[in-house]
């Protein structure tokens, strides 16, 4: 038994670092920008896959929870598979915007259920004290394929355009095949699906949620967390760029971004008493100062937004999650990925239009008052909230 729990602990393990490995990933933009999209068109492809995922976010976690969490993750890699090659084949916007809907449904399908599903499964084993341990260890490797990843990318994008999204079409496959090789140790709450009790359900879910304050903050600074890093990632692309720094360096810089992201993953235990506001406030310094255009010293500003990036993910990971009971888990972790998709349908356009119309340090300026505006309007709601 404790072999097949290392087995499947194991090939969860490769599925999620395959993804992480995805190579397209970190020349996105210059590969879109190859095939002649302006970045408001390259911004527009994820307010897409957003408003496709906002539709099946929470459907897809209620079959999730009642259906089967491994088979959803398999049907949602074969989408993401799909949507690759259509990228890779595209000659048009159009074509690019069909994969972007196929990338929003695999999002919908693979978001919540992918943490429902192992954290389910060390449960079930009596095992969920080992949980915290093996989330940050899957972070910590994450970031270090993702620094091997990043790495050559640029070189391998210099070669040839395309043959980064061929090897993230392999590793996709590959990410496959270890998930469905992975035991499913689910519990089926409900056998049958009947609308009119699975819309009453969603409701009270809806209000359960909203009425627990401590679990709607750290949703809130999760939100927050994707949007600012989501957007640093994309963005520290075009930094480089305007910078004149050579494409041949990017994988360097790339891998020593994720190197730090992959030792603050690995230390994220040293910060699991953090205040988000602190995160936040650290974020909005690092945004406001990359404005200044420090040239290629910004990219030092970076280096510190990467290592925070590493050790808070884990700590929301665990917070989240032991907030959340197990019947309900991957339907609530869509709701979550469901708000999260809400802000990217609205907040993605923007950036794009703000560094079209303007350039990327404008938009990091706008970014970082962005958050220090939020941060007022918290410590305000705080202070309201405590005096009552």
């Amino acid at each position: 038994m404790k072999t097949k729990i290392l087995d499947t602990a194991n090939l969860y393990k490769l599925y999620m670092l395959s993804k992480g490995s995805f190579l397209i990933y970190f020349i996105i933009v210059l590969y879109y920008e190859s095939k002649g999209l302006s970045f408001t068109e390259i911004m527009l492809l994820g307010s897409i896959s957003a408003v496709v995922t906002f539709f099946l976010e929470v459907p897809s976690g209620v079959i999730a929870d009642r259906y089967s969490r491994k088979k959803i993750l398999m049907i949602g890699n074969l989408i993401t598979t799909m949507g690759l090659i259509v990228i890779f084949f595209s000659d048009n916007y159009q074509m690019i915007v069909i994969a972007a809907v196929l990338m929003g449904v695999s999002e919908a399908l693979e978001s919540g259920a992918d943490t429902a599903f192992i954290y389910d499964f060390f449960k079930n084993k009596n095992m969920e004290h080992r949980y915290k341990s093996y989330i940050s260890s899957i972070y910590h490797l994450g970031f270090i394929c993702s620094a091997m990843a990043a790495f050559v990318s640029g070189s391998v994008f210099k070669y040839n355009n395309d043959l980064p999204i061929i090897i993230t079409i392999v590793l996709s496959i590959a990410s496959f095949i270890a998930i469905t090789f992975a035991e499913s140790d689910e519990v089926k709450y409900k056998a049958k699906f009947e609308l009119r009790g699975i819309l009453k359900q969603e409701v009270s879910q809806i209000k359960d949620i909203f009425s627990k304050r401590d679990l709607m903050k750290i949703i809130f600074v999760y939100i927050v967390m994707t949007i600012v890093i989501s957007n640093l990632n994309y963005l520290a692309q075009i930094y480089l760029k305007e910078n004149s720094i050579d494409l041949k360096f990017f994988g360097l810089i790339f891998l020593a971004f994720n190197i730090l992201a992959s030792i603050g993953a690995k230390n994220s235990s040293r910060f699991s008493n953090i205040k988000p506001a602190r995160v936040l406030g650290a974020y909005a310094i690092i945004l406001i100062f990359l404005s200044m255009d420090f040239g290629i010293a910004g990219v030092g500003l970076i280096f510190a937004a990467r290592f925070i990036n590493g050790f808070i993910w884990p700590v929301l990971d665990v917070t989240i999650n032991e907030n959340i009971d197990s019947q309900n888990r991957a339907t609530i972790l869509s709701y979550k990925s469901l708000m999260v998709q809400i802000s990217f349908i609205f907040v993605d356009p923007l950036i794009g239009v703000l560094v079209d119309l303007k350039n990327v340090h404008f938009t990091y300026f706008v970014m970082g008052i962005v958050i220090f505006v939020v941060l007022v309007f918290r410590f305000i709601n705080a202070y309201h909230v405590k005096k009552l």
